[in-house]
């Protein structure tokens, strides 16, 4: 709590000033030590910047969707190697997540989210001069690495600017910054192909600019709103012990929330990553007309998120949450690769497929206080994010092994229905009834 000290003279109009902001301020200082200085327009503001720094680590996620044709004629590659550029973005991830946590708490989250932003710029420099498969990955793994500073910086400073009451739905709102990421990018891929035909590398220049656009915004806007905040660092420290931390993030619950993200991951990505490529190759539809529709299901995938997150704040059991994101999901993706049945329908059901997941992300996010103080998530963030970025390599690649090793789209259908009767083995031992958001 911070005590602010009574002036002697109680006639003084410093006095009087001081005694005013004690008790009007005193209880929020106690629980909500984040905002009392920066008017509402302005928190607002560098909220909505803190999302659109998310939404560029979603942007490198789903840009090599519609690029991966153009990228395999060009640099004469495999399905398999085409879908490890996709996944190798996340390797950072599946390898560092909790290290960079650790870091990042270490660090502080503004300096993690700027290190994170000129990462991702220089990243993306490095892939849009890639003559080779070598210099792509290399890019892709930097890139990754920026993410994942983003991805757990970012949360932690949305803490700092959203009051307890608006947390939850703060939360739903930042966990549509894969899915609008990945819409950014297919409306910038369906510019790129209208301007710049068979070509890949303005998506990447596209990441530069943006890179730099975040950190300007950062700069002008975030910074000083952050720094007009007044935070008890002391008393929020000592509120949860080093060892509570990590025996909260032991716990059973917390795990399973890791694992049920990861199962998540392993649907999305690998659903908008093939889904141009599938709809081209086994009917009709043109690969922008695909890419078009790749971008309808990444917004049903935010509505799915809003819905999410308003869900988690009414309550809703996060079991049953996680449950319906993960199974049905899993079940309308696995008829999206079934030849047979007619384009409507497969288009139709990925639609329904990214609305149904997209439940899951939000739930989990503004479910995380439930386990940890959202100021002190940073290690529990690079366990779910670990747990996100083993889903994201994973899926793509295993998918694609299936279907060059059968040189069959219909393989995509086993795929999903394995994953969610995983799913549904996983959450029959998740025990948090109600969710605590």
């Amino acid at each position: 709590m911070i005590t602010i000290p009574a002036v002697p003279h109680p006639r003084c109009p410093a006095t009087r000033l001081c005694n005013t902001l004690k008790s009007r301020y005193a209880t929020s200082f106690e629980s909500e030590p984040a905002v009392v200085r920066a008017s509402g327009a302005r928190l607002w503001l560098a909220f909505f910047i803190l999302i659109l720094c998310g939404y560029l680590a979603g942007y490198n996620v789903g840009k090599v969707s519609a690029a991966l044709p153009h990228i395999r004629a060009d640099l004469d590659i495999s399905l398999f190697l085409a879908g490890s550029v996709a996944s190798s973005y996340s390797m950072a991830a599946m390898l560092l997540a909790v290290v960079i946590g650790l870091f990042v708490s270490s660090v502080g989250a503004v300096s993690g989210v700027f290190i994170g932003l000129v990462l991702t710029g220089f990243a993306g420099a490095i892939g849009a001069t890639a003559g080779s498969y070598a210099q792509l990955i290399s890019g892709r793994v930097a890139e990754g690495i920026g993410y994942i500073l983003l991805a757990i910086s970012i949360p932690v400073l949305i803490a700092k600017v959203t009051s307890e009451q608006s947390r939850p739905v703060a939360m739903g709102i930042w966990g549509t910054f894969m899915p609008g990421g990945v819409a950014l990018s297919m409306l910038v891929a369906l510019i790129v192909q209208n301007g710049w035909a068979e070509q890949w590398r303005p998506l990447w220049w596209f990441t530069c600019l943006l890179a730099v656009a975040c950190v300007a915004l950062m700069v002008l806007f975030v910074l000083p709103v952050l720094k007009s905040i007044d935070s008890s660092t002391a008393t929020s420290a000592a509120a949860v012990s080093k060892p509570a931390l990590y025996a909260s993030v032991a716990e059973r619950d917390p795990l399973l929330l890791a694992v049920s993200f990861m199962l998540y991951s392993m649907f999305f990505v690998t659903l908008v990553t093939y889904l141009p490529s599938v709809l081209a190759e086994t009917s009709d539809v043109q690969l922008q007309a695909a890419t078009r529709i790749t971008v309808f299901a990444a917004l049903f995938n935010i509505a799915g998120n809003l819905l999410g997150g308003w869900l988690i704040g009414t309550g809703v059991r996060l079991k049953t949450l996680l449950t319906t994101a993960l199974i049905g999901a899993s079940l309308f993706a696995s008829a999206v690769f079934l030849e047979e049945l007619s384009v409507e329908i497969r288009i139709v059901c990925g639609l329904l497929a990214c609305l149904s997941g997209g439940i899951l992300p939000a739930s989990v996010f503004a479910s995380i206080s439930g386990f940890v103080p959202v100021k002190k998530a940073g290690l529990l963030l690079g366990v779910v994010f670990q747990a996100l970025g083993t889903g994201q390599v994973a899926g793509p690649v295993l998918l694609a092994v299936l279907v060059e090793q059968t040189g069959n789209w219909r393989w995509g259908s086993v795929y999903f229905i394995c994953l969610g009767f995983v799913s549904a083995v996983v959450l029959g031992f998740f025990q948090r009834q109600k969710s605590k958001a």
